[in-house]
């Protein structure tokens, strides 16, 4: 499976989607919070678009630290 394929950007924009939703984020919580465009995060998501790795693996470290510290709702 290349980087860019469709499986590999269904399985990235569950994963983003996922954790935004386990904290309870809006997508434009997150957007503004990231200074990421409402866009990109929407079509990463929905797998239209791949997301770059990088972004993927920061906003995963992100996610996760919020998690840990109990954080949601307004990105504590």
């Amino acid at each position: 499976m290349s980087a860019g394929s469709y499986d590999q950007r269904v399985h990235t924009g569950l994963c983003l989607q996922g954790w935004r939703v386990e904290l309870g984020l809006s997508r434009k919580d997150v957007c503004t919070a990231m200074q990421i465009p409402y866009r990109s995060l929407q079509n990463w998501e929905l797998a239209h678009t791949h997301c770059p790795p990088y972004i993927f693996k920061f906003l995963e470290f992100y996610y996760k630290t919020l998690k840990k510290r109990g954080e949601s709702n307004g990105l504590g």
